[in-house]
């Protein structure tokens, strides 16, 4: 069981981090937007190029929309998690533990606790202070970032890590919806395993059809590791 606790200095860091995680398609683009506008009005407006300023204003108002949506999910962010803190908080934190019991993260604090498959996590990210986790139902949770979390949350490349042989390498491992890819360095060769509706594949070669329960995200894991261990070990 690991323990942590959030205090209320924590909710801004928090707010931003999971704000810029949802929106980051969105700010990259804003922040390309930016420098573009400024160029094209100043080429537009000292030049009197009327086709510069076409360009300048449209570039100028993706990334004031950019900011006006990282403020809004900020304090949507900001606002839930404070309600969180207020409700749970004794003595200005929040005691929080959390452990892995049968293959679920299971989370409790000050009041009550909830849990999720460990199998559901899409994807793990870090920043500077926070550890942000986004859920196949496209639920976002925040931790402090601390290397024990991290190896507890990072659930599914640690297990594929501890089943391949010690001269072998986990070069990629992605998680979209149900589906996995998994991309494994070992004796000189390359070995990519991928996953759909169909059947499991390895190297392309479809190696395992659907007949497992493919509907059922944790089937379809355990049976990318049971093929893994099998084309891998031999």
């Amino acid at each position: 069981m690991i323990k942590y606790s959030i205090t209320k200095n924590d909710i801004k860091t928090q707010a931003k981090d999971l704000a810029v995680f949802k929106l980051k398609p969105l700010l990259i683009i804003g922040a390309v937007a930016l420098p573009l506008s400024i160029f094209f009005l100043i080429v537009g407006y000292a030049a009197s190029e009327p086709e510069a300023l076409k360009m300048g204003y449209p570039a100028l108002l993706i990334f004031a929309l950019s900011v006006v949506m990282f403020v809004a999910q900020y304090s949507a962010f900001n606002k839930a998690l404070l309600a969180s803190f207020v409700n749970n908080a004794e003595d200005g934190k929040v005691e929080y533990s959390i452990e892995e019991i049968n293959g679920n993260i299971e989370i409790a604090r000050t009041s009550d606790k909830f849990s999720f498959a460990a199998v559901d996590i899409e994807k793990v990210s870090c920043t500077k202070t926070n550890i942000i986790v986004r859920l196949g139902n496209k639920k976002l949770l925040a931790f402090p970032k601390r290397e024990d979390i991290l190896k507890l949350l990072d659930w599914k490349r640690n297990h594929l890590i501890s089943i391949l042989p010690a001269d072998a390498t986990l070069n990629a491992f992605r998680c979209v919806k149900r589906d996995f890819i998994v991309e494994i360095e070992f004796q000189g060769e390359t070995h990519t395993f991928t996953t759909d509706k169909n059947g499991i594949y390895h190297n392309g070669t479809q190696v395992c059809d659907s007949s497992y329960h493919y509907l059922e995200k944790e089937d379809t894991f355990s049976k990318l590791i049971a093929i893994i261990k099998n084309e891998i070990h031999g």
